[in-house]
């Protein structure tokens, strides 16, 4: 079963993670807080669940990694391990494919922040540097 509820607690470690990195420095902090608090949602995987894959609920989002990690795979193959802290799904926010490349799934208890491109493109509109 997938939660999906942001805490507090949550969307401020969110904003700690957002703000270590300096593709959000040109963004005032309030502008950030504010687009995670409307538009970002906290999603908990189990071990062994898929959070992306195929063309099923196939979403043009950026994905942070808050607890846990995830490992993305290609057919059988291991590309890499999503860790706490780490983004995906920069690679499908401005592609027009429609499915995903490659499967990532819960390693084991997996909680996960999701902007979607349209919470995204706002935030680069309103503050292009």
């Amino acid at each position: 079963m997938r939660e999906k509820n942001s805490t507090a607690e949550e969307q401020g470690r969110a904003l700690q993670y957002l703000k270590t990195h300096s593709v959000w420095s040109g963004i005032a902090p309030q502008a950030l807080e504010e687009a995670v608090a409307r538009h970002g949602t906290v999603e908990c995987y189990e071990k062994g669940e898929r959070i992306w894959g195929g063309e099923i609920g196939y979403r043009q989002a950026l994905m942070l990694v808050l607890e846990g990690s995830a490992q993305v795979k290609k057919e059988q193959l291991l590309l890499s391990v999503h860790r706490q802290g780490d983004y995906f799904g920069l690679a499908t926010l401005y592609s027009s494919a429609g499915f995903y490349a490659a499967e990532i799934e819960a390693l084991g208890r997996c909680r996960v922040l999701s902007i979607p491109k349209e919470a995204i493109d706002a935030l680069l509109d309103a503050h292009p540097q």
